[in-house]
């Protein structure tokens, strides 16, 4: 029966180690907000993976298989005060903040915790995340508030897609100018998640480079927080063809998966491959589009392939592990697809 995602229990475990292996000397932090499916997290804490977290639902269900709170960071910058107490009380105690009321917010509700401060690194990136506290009030914070400074344990940033020498060396330059600031205390720095297993070899060898310098000059403890690039490939969805609508120029597919069933689909994110579940049907090369049976009839991707897709097939779409799932709504009362986990 479709929709269904099927994850892939080595997949997952080999990525984890590949992301581990190419970050050495960064202790690594998957992200459940790419993919919280219990099947996929047990996997994980089977292996030993640490995690982070955004909201108490995601702690709630590490602390269902049995997660230890030393092993969970949360990287929210904003969180309600009922969160904040609830985590703290069962053991969470890295928290990240980017202003000075959720810095206060922390002391008070959860003093003994780690407290983190993100940078934004917006004007840097222009298509980064736009948490963070500007460059100069944080200088301004670690050099001169002579009553909050010494609550900060340690600095954070994230990339989206991660995989470019120049903008992370320019994130690391600005990073490195406020690690003087900082007592003789240990520092934490979270250099955040989008890191790509695809990235070239040279990207991490720089990475490399540049925390290896980190770690000769200050006493400082390096994490980070990838998710997509460790899920992603482990997940498959299978969608069953409801019918077939040919065009002049192209032929539109429709399938019982879509965005109610969580399909995330933009430029960046497509299946790498389709396959028609069992079948071969060689042919000349043509363009599909792939529509679900919303009443929004918006196409999700196009695909140029050598085969015929007919009614009734069932189609396997590739790399669709991260960002989906969790995205599921009830629009139209559509069934939540199936989840299985393979070896």
């Amino acid at each position: 029966m479709t929709p269904k995602y099927v994850f892939s229990r080595k997949k997952i475990e080999d990525s984890y180690h590949a992301i581990s292996r190419k970050m050495d000397g960064v202790k690594i932090f998957y992200s459940l907000k790419a993919n919280a499916e219990k099947g996929v997290l047990q996997i994980l804490n089977d292996i030993g993976a640490n995690f982070e977290i955004g909201s108490i639902g995601e702690f709630s269900i590490l602390k269902e298989i049995d997660v230890s709170s030393d092993r969970i960071i949360c990287g929210l910058p904003i969180k309600p005060i009922n969160w904040l107490q609830y985590m703290y009380s069962h053991g969470c105690s890295y928290y990240v903040f980017d202003n000075i009321s959720e810095l206060k917010k922390i002391i008070t509700y959860a003093p003994t915790s780690k407290k983190i401060l993100r940078i934004s690194i917006n004007d840097l990136i222009y298509d980064s995340i736009e948490f963070g506290m500007d460059y100069y009030e944080a200088v301004f914070l670690l050099s001169q508030d002579v009553e909050m400074r010494d609550y900060v344990d340690g600095l954070s940033f994230h990339i989206s897609n991660n995989i470019n020498i120049s903008n992370f060396n320019y994130v690391m330059d600005r990073i490195e100018t406020l690690l003087p600031l900082f007592s003789l205390k240990r520092i934490l720095l979270n250099i955040g998640g989008g890191y790509r297993l695809e990235a070239a070899d040279a990207f991490f060898e720089n990475l490399q480079e540049r925390i290896s310098k980190l770690k000769q000059i200050y006493n400082i403890d390096i994490i980070a927080e990838p998710g997509n690039t460790i899920v992603n490939s482990a997940g498959s969805i299978y969608t069953t063809v409801i019918g077939v609508k040919k065009k002049d120029f192209y032929t539109d597919v429709y399938i019982d998966a879509g965005k109610p069933s969580g399909i995330k689909t933009d430029n960046k994110r497509i299946p790498r491959c389709i396959r028609i579940s069992g079948k071969s049907r060689c042919s000349e090369k043509h363009r599909y589009r792939f529509v679900d049976i919303t009443c929004m009839h918006k196409p999700h991707f196009s695909e140029d392939l050598e085969y015929m897709i007919e009614e009734g097939d069932v189609l396997e779409f590739t790399d669709m592990g991260a960002y989906t799932v969790c995205l599921q709504s009830k629009f139209h009362l559509w069934q939540s697809p199936q989840i299985e986990i393979s070896n």
